[in-house]
């Protein structure tokens, strides 16, 4: 090749490099402490994921963020992570501000961010009815959290699926770090290591956090809130309440698998249905060596065919396991590896509780840390946790907003039928239809005043007909947007 040509070819990968550093928009501030980047617009995102040169930076967002345009990004692969390809080690501070629609559909994994590293900070931030359909582990704020980096404050709601390990609604991955009064009530679906918050942790910490979303595993290691933690793991004060289904062993309502290096959980519960094929457990599918799983409480239902527990699959040796209950009535389960099954009226009791030493607001003689309340009308009768603030229904907050929505399906893929859920907000209509790949409308689903919608399409066409199988696009349109999620129909 002669000079003038390598020339060329330099100059055009110059330009490359140029124009993909150069999209988005430099926000306000300068990235220091005392003036740290502003990130107002989806475009300010966006150069933060394309400059990695700033990613040691500080940074604070300022509104909420509509980022549903991302489902048109990279040809339909959506969002890249911040610190995909190297470690975000700067602070993000949220300030309670959201991320909406945050869209990812490609090989690989991550989140909002993909790894966090040396002290690195995110906190205080919502991600909103996310979209994430990928091959690898997976986070809704975080694919991997490494070397003493924290969360904190962080809270997801929509739905991730992946064809790999390591999947959470919150965060992949936990690694000799922490994480803090957040929570997730996405629908979350992975192969291996998959929880409600966070997929695997190894000498991590969570502390007063809590997921709602349903799990669904199809390999092995599923939890409602972890799937799996070892090493000095440790989780107080957190509590899961969605269902976890799992196709192979190892699956907890609150941990699939926990233990081996003196892991810890300490004032924790789940509520959460549980079904898996070998050591299943209503709260641990199996404690492993020199693990501790103190003042905790199961009430979900449990099914599995070998080594199923009411409160613990299967233990090993030197596990202690202490003052922690099943219930007998609601699990369908007469015996656990660990714990003491105890009925449904004494699971609504504080004198069980009290007996064995559980602190509880308005008492003195267990402590003054008041870590645990119980009142009739909320959560269903049973303990709570006082840092828990409920609804009136006795539902858990989940943060969200007031705006028109598309929330995504589930199951997806399905068959026969998934249920979509949307919202239309205050003064606004939307009308929901699907469509084929074509663009050509399928099924007219009607049109929506202001509200909270959950309706379920049964796989047929305008004419009742079945449609083939495939994938089909949900569309929300109403006066100010149009939202679309794919849904997909297998049989």
């Amino acid at each position: 090749m002669t000079g003038h040509g390598k020339g060329w070819i330099t100059i055009l990968f110059t330009l490359i490099i140029t124009f993909i550093y150069a999209d988005g928009v430099q926000p306000d501030g300068s990235g220091t402490e005392e003036d740290p980047y502003q990130i107002a617009t989806l475009d300010n995102l966006l150069w933060i994921s394309t400059t990695d040169s700033c990613w040691s930076s500080h940074f604070i967002q300022t509104a909420d963020i509509d980022a549903y345009d991302t489902q048109n990004w990279n040809g339909g692969e959506g969002w890249v992570p911040i610190g995909a390809f190297a470690s975000f080690s700067g602070i993000y501070d949220g300030q309670d501000h959201a991320v909406h629609g945050l869209y990812i559909n490609r090989d690989g994994g991550g989140g909002m961010f993909g790894c966090i590293s040396n002290n690195a900070v995110v906190r205080n931030l919502q991600v909103i009815d996310l979209d994430y359909s990928v091959t690898g582990g997976a986070g809704g704020v975080c694919g991997m959290v490494r070397v003493l980096s924290s969360v904190v404050n962080c809270h997801t709601s929509g739905s991730i699926v992946s064809t790999g390990d390591e999947v959470g609604g919150v965060v992949a991955s936990l690694f000799v770090t922490s994480l803090h009064e957040s929570s997730s009530s996405c629908d979350v679906q992975g192969d291996f290591r998959v929880g409600g918050l966070v997929g695997v942790m190894n000498d991590g910490y969570i502390s007063k956090c809590r997921s709602s979303g349903t799990v669904t595993v199809t390999c092995e290691y599923g939890g409602g809130l972890v799937g799996e933690a070892t090493g000095g793991a440790t989780i107080r004060q957190s509590c899961s309440s969605g269902d976890v289904f799992c196709a192979g062993p190892y699956v907890g309502g609150l941990v699939g698998v926990h233990g081996i290096g003196n892991a810890r959980i300490e004032d924790c519960y789940c509520l959460g249905d549980v079904e898996g094929s070998e050591n299943v457990g209503g709260f641990v599918g199996i404690t492993g060596c020199h693990s501790y799983i103190v003042n905790c409480y199961c009430c979900g239902a449990v099914q599995g065919n070998e080594d199923t527990g009411g409160f613990a699959g299967d233990s090993q040796l030197d596990v202690n396991v202490s003052n922690c209950f099943w219930n007998i009535d609601t699990s369908d389960q007469q015996t656990s590896a660990e714990g003491v099954g105890i009925t449904d009226e004494e699971m609504m009791s504080i004198g069980t509780f009290l007996e064995v030493g559980w602190d509880f607001i308005g008492e003195a003689q267990n402590g003054e840390e008041d870590i645990w309340c119980i009142d009739a009308q909320i959560n269903d009768g049973y303990p709570y946790l006082s840092w828990q603030t409920f609804l009136p229904n006795d539902t858990p907050v989940v943060p969200s907003v007031a705006a028109t929505q598309l929330h995504g399906n589930y199951p997806n893929p399905f068959n026969p039928e998934t249920t979509i859920s949307f919202s239309v907000q205050p003064n606004d209509t939307a009308t929901l239809a699907i469509y084929n790949l074509k663009g050509q409308k399928v099924k007219s689903c009607g049109e929506f005043q202001t509200g909270e919608y959950k309706i379920i399409w049964d796989g047929t066409n305008d004419a009742l007909k079945p449609v083939a199988s495939g994938v089909y696009m949900c569309r929300l349109k109403s006066k100010n947007s149009t939202q679309t999620r794919k849904l997909m129909l297998l049989k």
